[in-house]
C-alpha cells in the first residue's frame, strides 16, 4: 500500500494539532501542485517509478480523498503505524519483492516511455490476439505521423469548408436577388391593354376620353417597358444562379473527394507509425541487451516480447505496401 503522506510530500507531524479545515487546505494545495506536474507538457514524460502519468494521477487522487477525510486519514495513519511496528519488531527486515514480472514491467515501462500503451499491450495474448481495425492502432502505440496527418487534414478541411460556405452564401444571395426582382415584376405588371373609347360619344366626351385613353396607354407602355427590363434581368440572374449552383456542387464534390484522400493519407500514416515504433522498440531492446546490467537484459527480453505482439497484431494492417511489410518483418527478425 502507498504511504499517502509520502505521495503528497506531507509528514504526519505537519498535521498534528491542526483542525480538519487546515488539514484539508494543506492536502488540497499539495495535491494541486503535484497534479500540475502530470498534465500538459508533462503528460508523456516517463516517471522513474515506471508508472504512467495517468496511473500517478489516480494515486494522487486516492491520497487526496483519504487524507481530507478524518476517518479515512486516521485509519491510514493507524495502518502505517502497524506496518512500522511489524517491521521494527525483532529487528525484522522488509522482505525483498522478487516478482520478476513486476520487475520487468517497471523497467520496460521506464525505457519505452510513451512509445506504447503498456497496459493495452500487456492485456493482449500472443496466442489469442484480438481482431482490431486499423483505426484502433493508436490505442496501442504512439502515432506521431498520424497526429501530423490529422492536423494537416484539419487545416485542409477548414479551407474546404470555408470555400463551400462562401459559394453557398453566393447561392443564397443569388436566390434572394431573383425573388426581389420577381416581386418587383409583379408590382409593375401592366395587366391588359387599355380599351379604346367608342365612336358613339359626343365631341366633348370623345376628346376627354381620348386624353384619358392616351394617358392609360402611356402608363401601360411604361409599365410594359419596366416589366420587359425586369424579365431580362431575371433571365440573366437565373443563368448566373445556375452557374453559381454548379460551382457549389463542384465545391461539394471536391470537398468529399479531398476527405477521401485525407482519410487514405491518415491510414498510410498509421503504416509509417507501425514501422517506426517497431523499429525504435527493436533498437531499444538491442541497446538493453548489450548492457552489463541484469535489469536491462531482463527488460530487453520483455521488450522483445512486446515487439513480437505488436508485429503480430499490426502486420496485416499494412495494406498494399510490400516495402513496409518487408521492413516490419526485418524489424521482427
Amino acid at each position: 500500500m502507498d504511504n499517502y503522506f509520502e505521495v503528497l510530500d506531507i509528514s504526519i507531524d505537519e498535521i498534528k494539532d491542526k483542525d480538519n479545515t487546515t488539514i484539508e487546505e494543506l492536502v488540497i494545495d499539495a495535491h494541486r501542485k503535484l497534479y500540475e506536474l502530470t498534465v500538459g507538457a508533462y503528460v508523456h514524460v516517463p516517471r522513474p517509478d515506471g508508472r504512467t502519468q495517468a496511473q500517478w494521477q489516480t494515486i494522487l487522487n486516492e491520497a487526496k480523498a483519504t487524507l481530507i477525510d478524518p476517518l479515512k486519514r486516521n485509519e491510514h495513519i493507524a495502518k502505517l503505524e502497524r506496518d512500522q511496528e511489524s517491521g521494527d519488531g525483532n529487528n525484522a527486515r522488509e522482505p525483498i519483492d522478487l516478482n520478476i514480472d513486476d520487475f520487468k514491467m517497471e523497467r520496460a515501462q521506464e525505457v519505452l516511455g510513451n512509445l506504447v500503451d503498456y497496459k493495452a499491450i500487456s492485456e493482449t495474448c500472443l496466442l489469442q490476439l484480438p481482431t482490431i481495425e486499423k483505426t484502433d492502432v493508436p490505442k496501442f502505440i504512439l502515432c506521431q505521423n498520424l497526429d501530423k496527418s490529422l492536423q494537416r487534414a484539419e487545416r485542409i478541411t477548414e479551407l474546404q469548408n470555408n470555400k463551400v460556405s462562401e459559394v453557398q452564401g453566393r447561392v443564397t444571395e443569388s436566390e434572394a436577388q431573383i425573388k426581389d426582382m420577381e416581386r418587383a415584376l409583379r408590382k409593375v405588371d401592366p395587366g391588359s391593354p387599355p380599351t379604346e373609347p367608342g365612336s358613339f360619344l359626343g365631341p366633348s366626351e370623345t376628346s376627354e376620353n381620348i386624353r384619358a385613353y392616351n394617358k392609360q396607354v402611356a402608363e401601360y407602355n411604361d409599365r410594359s417597358r419596366q416589366a420587359r427590363r425586369l424579365q431580362e434581368r431575371i433571365s440573366d440572374a437565373i443563368d448566373r444562379h445556375g452557374d453559381i449552383v454548379e460551382r457549389y456542387n463542384d465545391a461539394i464534390r471536391e470537398a468529399e473527394q479531398r476527405q477521401e484522400e485525407l482519410a487514405a493519407e491518415a491510414l498510410l500514416a498509421i503504416d509509417n507509425d507501425i514501422v517506426a515504433v517497431s523499429d525504435k522498440i527493436t533498437r531499444v531492446a538491442k541497446d538493453l541487451a548489450n548492457s552489463d546490467k541484469a535489469a536491462d537484459v531482463i527488460a530487453a527480453v520483455e521488450i522483445c516480447f512486446i515487439d513480437l505482439k505488436l508485429v503480430s497484431l499490426f502486420e496485416e494492417h499494412i495494406d498494399g505496401n510490400d516495402a513496409r511489410r518487408m521492413v516490419l518483418v526485418v524489424v521482427q527478425v
